[in-house]
């Protein structure tokens, strides 16, 4: 089965590779310096949002929650000028919807996953 960016609406990621850290005081944030083994920029190494900006897709960070009591995100990655249904989809998650939609979702014969055993 070819999985590519043509057979799905949205792409859901978390922000980081990594827990969250404490921000620098100096401006420049440093994360760890290795993730599952491989090393990593401590700058921009462990931002999963990072690549996303050269590929011309729409894509939005919303709050997911609490690690550590440091804020973690999810990010929204949509088709190339579908950035009408990335912000829906983030409209909807901000506002607690996220099973509603991931449950219609669900029933679309292209989901790879089902949130219902």
């Amino acid at each position: 089965m070819y999985i590519g960016p043509n057979n799905y609406d949205l792409l859901v990621t978390l922000t980081l590779a990594s827990l969250p850290v404490e921000n620098g005081d100096d401006g420049n944030t440093l994360g760890p310096n290795e993730i599952n083994g491989e090393t990593v920029d401590l700058l921009i190494g462990w931002y999963l949002t990072y690549s996303i900006n050269f590929t011309g897709h729409p894509a939005a960070s919303v709050p997911a929650g609490l690690a550590g009591g440091l804020p973690v995100g999810m990010q929204i990655v949509g088709r190339r000028y579908a950035d009408t249904d990335v912000q829906v989809y983030s409209y909807l998650t901000y506002q607690g919807l996220l099973g509603f939609w991931l449950l219609l979702l669900a029933q679309s014969e292209d989901c790879l996953f089902s949130p219902v055993p």
